[in-house]
């Protein structure tokens, strides 16, 4: 799943939102759910 991400960034860039990583291949509602609180942009 840390590559997809790293990959989706090479592609499209830095996330304006934790959102976005909905459109990363694999992550759905639940997965960002978990994630969340670990996660912060800057």
């Amino acid at each position: 799943m840390a590559q997809r991400i790293v990959d989706y960034r090479k592609r499209v860039g830095h996330f304006s939102s934790l959102e976005q990583l909905l459109e990363v291949d694999g992550i759905g509602e639940k997965t960002l759910f978990k994630l969340k609180p670990y996660l912060v942009l800057r």
